[in-house]
């Protein structure tokens, strides 16, 4: 079976996330087989009971844009999968274990997989041959997708520019996944999720704490608003799907900054190697 590894998307300014984050991953996923590589500039972090690797690629203060930055971490594993996670993916429940390996097994015997993404995501999909998940059509949205997925490593790379963030990455950059004839899955409504999180942990570089507090109270944390303020419930509505049941123009809001996502970026239609 082919070899993988966890790459937990971060960065130097979210430091103060990693501590959190990595105590609630070790109890959830206490039989994870992969090593876990936390993707970010320079800063280095470690904790008893969960080997965490930081590859420190870059010198201290230096910025590096988001998809250089993992592009970079991606070509020094050897690994034939990566598990893409973020830093405010808090989860609920202990990963599902034997639906990764399953699927990894499904990428062994097809090559024109290229991922399957584990969050209930919408939009243009269609029945599979695979338990618990749908395929993505070819012209749909989210075949780039930054929720919790397994990659094929070599794909990921070229799918991603180095100029790109991820919320370019997922709108224009997805409109490059148009002409990849290689398959996307993603977890179908009524199976359950191998990770298990709500959204958003953080809204706009602030803790959503009425989400992520009950997660992590019972391990004893307390977050640091000194560091990271609360955000408002005003903030958490107007920047996620909760948005779409209050907003009778919520589609036409996703559209329009879908089209302008686009237009302010045009090189993202295009692939830089």
């Amino acid at each position: 079976m082919g070899t993988c590894t966890v790459v937990v998307c971060s960065n130097d300014k979210y430091e103060d996330t990693w501590y959190p984050f990595f105590t609630v991953l070790k109890d959830r996923w206490k039989d994870n087989p992969f090593p876990i590589v936390l993707n970010t500039e320079s800063k280095t972090f470690s904790m008893p009971g969960i080997q965490v690797r930081t590859l420190r690629l870059y010198k201290p203060g230096e910025q590096v844009q988001w998809g250089k930055r993992l592009k970079d971490t991606l070509r020094s594993l050897d690994s034939e999968y990566v598990i893409i996670l973020l830093e405010d993916f808090f989860l609920e429940r202990d990963v599902d274990t034997q639906k990764v390996l399953q699927c990894i097994f499904w990428m062994d015997q097809d090559p024109g997989i290229a991922c399957f993404n584990f969050y209930k995501t919408q939009c243009g999909r269609k029945e599979s041959k695979y338990p618990d998940f749908m395929q993505r059509k070819q012209f749909s949205q989210y075949r780039f997708n930054a929720q919790a997925c397994l990659w094929r490593r070599k794909d990921l790379i070229h799918f991603i520019r180095n100029d790109e963030d991820p919320w370019v990455w997922e709108a224009a950059g997805n409109c490059r996944s148009f002409r990849i004839r290689k398959k996307f899955y993603c977890c179908a409504d009524n199976a359950k999720m191998a990770f298990e999180y709500h959204l958003p942990g953080i809204v706009r570089g602030k803790w959503n704490a009425e989400l992520v507090e009950p997660i992590v109270r019972p391990y004893g944390i307390k977050l640091d608003y000194s560091k990271r303020p609360k955000t408002t419930a005003e903030d958490v509505i107007a920047h996620t799907n909760a948005r779409k049941d209050i907003d009778p123009f919520y589609g036409l809001r996703v559209t329009h900054g879908y089209i302008s996502t686009v237009l302010r970026h045009p090189k993202s239609l295009f692939f830089d190697e």
